[in-house]
């Protein structure tokens, strides 16, 4: 069989397949559309196939229009590769409407590649011969079908169910994709900063949830983007002096304008104005803040000093819910010499301290433990969440299963959010190739997440760092036990000897592979072993400075946490 990319090419591949999907998606929103007569449940499949359909016009304006990201060469052909494989699924589960199509719909048979050859092979895709028939609900077009030829596609609820969980499977994976695939452009886009003013400015990248990334990359070539003063008066907090020692965020309260008088925190009578927030403190020390220069961490606040560009980064990122809280603004204690960041709540959760990942994994309770589907939705959750964090240039510094957090649901504070982790601890966090601080970790428990490069420290922290910790978290998801009780766990088994001698890095990191290797298929299935077994064995190194990095890393790990990919 001929391949398609070869004969015609990757551009024309692609856009003559995404055609054929679109204009078959829209026929079969308008068979549900003139069969639905009051059907409230066919209501609901109307409105959510739009919903898709609405998606996948905004990729195609983004990408294949004229001078669209594709069109002018701007995508990796790997991404590119990748994008086309998710239409040709969507095009083939769409088959068996194909033939009734062609057959009943005018629009059909005038626009499919596949039946008017005048629309096959082009390098763009031309949106102009649908402006004037809109994707709607309210649509009052005469049906475009013979009932009576068509009942035995319109009385099965079933098919169109099947077709909805299709695309909503298939524009998924391109939800996944979207992000990395333009990080990945930027890359290779000389223009740079220009392409992102543009693509900030339209209004189908807010449709494809892409308005946060792109803010973040505008922030990561030029610090200067983000301008406003994120510095808080230290008067409008009170939070207490120091957090639980297990925790590493704790409850305040944050005023829109200084008191005139002090307060006591946690009074019995509120005062007024305030609200209940989160507070998480960075130390001035250097080790976890480093500077470009020393004095920039005496003069906060400049848009070329650390703690700005991270105060910048937190408040973008919280804003566009990037699975970071919503950053409030930071306060100066140079009394403390600290930092104190101040996050609020998720709108729908209870405002107590969240439970870290960490602590629930080590509660002693089957209620803690999570399903299956949970873990694997967790782990590519936490996972998605550091790769945006990377196609940044960010690196987090201090993943491990304490820096990400769980909420109470509101109407039940013992009720988790399971599906919503958050990240949180970025005391050390930086540009990638900002100056790094070589410092040992002397706290056993961070040391077990710490790369041996890292511990005792010989090179620059690097993403390639924060996937090894990463790998030690999604070992503890897979195993459901903490990485200090699979340490413990080891050691038991040692002689007295070799108890008394502290081990080496390279030692933890052995036995973190070899609890991966030897306990976590049978737990998680090989898929997730693979992506696990990955990241503690630096297998993605070579490829870390690659412009398609980020295909890689969603291919080779995040693709294998989807508990489909268990088999």
């Amino acid at each position: 069989m001929t391949d398609p990319i070869s004969a015609i090419g990757l551009a024309a591949t692609v856009c003559t397949t995404f055609r054929e999907v679109y204009v078959i998606g829209r026929f079969i929103y308008n068979t549900i559309e003139h069969v639905k007569k009051g059907d409230t449940e066919r209501e609901d499949l109307q409105v959510e196939f739009m919903n898709e359909m609405l998606y996948l016009e905004s990729f195609g304006r983004i990408y294949l229009s004229k001078g669209g990201i594709m069109s002018d060469e701007g995508l990796d052909e790997r991404w590119a590769k990748q994008i086309y494989a998710v239409l040709e699924r969507l095009q083939k589960h769409s088959a068996s409407f194909q033939n009734i199509a062609a057959y009943e719909d005018p629009e059909y048979q005038a626009e499919s590649p596949y039946q008017n050859p005048k629309k096959s092979n082009l390098n763009y895709m031309d949106f102009g011969t649908f402006e004037d028939k809109p994707l709607s609900p309210k649509s009052a077009k005469k049906p475009i079908y013979n009932r009576k030829s068509w009942r035995w596609a319109l009385l099965d609820r079933r098919k169109y169910e099947d077709i909805l969980a299709k695309f909503q499977k298939w524009v998924g994976k391109l939800k996944d994709l979207l992000p990395l695939s333009i990080a990945s452009s930027l890359k290779r886009d000389r223009r740079g900063s220009s392409t992102l003013e543009a693509l900030s400015k339209n209004e189908n990248v807010k449709n494809l949830g892409l308005e946060g990334h792109v803010q973040l990359w505008q922030l990561m070539l030029d610090p200067a983007f983000q301008e406003r003063s994120l510095e808080l008066d230290v008067r409008v907090l009170e939070a207490p002096s120091n957090l639980p020692e297990d925790s590493a965020l704790g409850l305040a309260k944050l005023g829109s304008h200084p008191p005139k008088q002090k307060f006591q925190l946690f009074n019995s009578r509120e005062p007024e104005g305030k609200t209940k927030v989160l507070v998480e403190y960075k130390s001035e020390d250097p080790n976890a803040l480093p500077a470009t220069q020393s004095s920039e961490v005496q003069n906060p606040g400049k848009v070329d000093d650390p703690i700005h560009r991270l105060a910048s980064l937190l408040s973008l990122s919280g804003k566009y819910d990037l699975r970071t809280l919503s950053f409030k603004g930071y306060v100066h204690q140079p009394k403390e010499k600290r930092y104190a960041f101040v996050f609020g709540f998720p709108e729908t959760a209870h405002r107590s301290v969240p439970i870290s990942l960490n602590a629930l994994i080590a509660t002693d309770s089957i209620r803690s433990q999570l399903s299956l589907p949970d873990r694997f939705s967790m782990a590519q959750t936490i996972t998605r969440t550091l790769a945006a964090f990377h196609s940044a240039n960010w690196v987090h510094k201090s993943i491990r299963s304490q820096s990400f957090v769980l909420f109470s649901k509101p109407e039940d504070e013992r009720s988790r959010m399971i599906k919503s982790p958050y990240l949180i601890n970025f005391e050390y966090s930086r540009q990638e190739k900002a100056n790094t601080v070589l410092a040992s970790i002397e706290n056993l428990e961070q040391s077990l997440y710490c790369h041996p490069q890292r511990n005792p420290p010989a090179y620059p922290f690097t993403k390639i760092h924060d996937i090894y910790a990463l790998g030690v978290v999604l070992l503890e998801i897979g195993l459901w036990c903490t990485a200090l009780s699979i340490y413990d766990q080891y050691r038991a088994r040692m002689t007295e000897t070799a108890k008394a001698q502290q081990l080496t890095s390279r030692q933890i990191k052995a036995i973190m592979v070899d609890a991966a290797k030897n306990r976590l298929s049978h737990h998680m299935g090989p898929a997730y072993t693979t992506a696990v077994l990955k990241c503690l064995r630096d297998e993605l190194e070579e490829y870390a400075e690659d412009a398609d990095f980020p295909i890689i890393f969603q291919t080779e790990i995040v693709e294998n946490l989807d508990i489909k990919a268990a088999g």
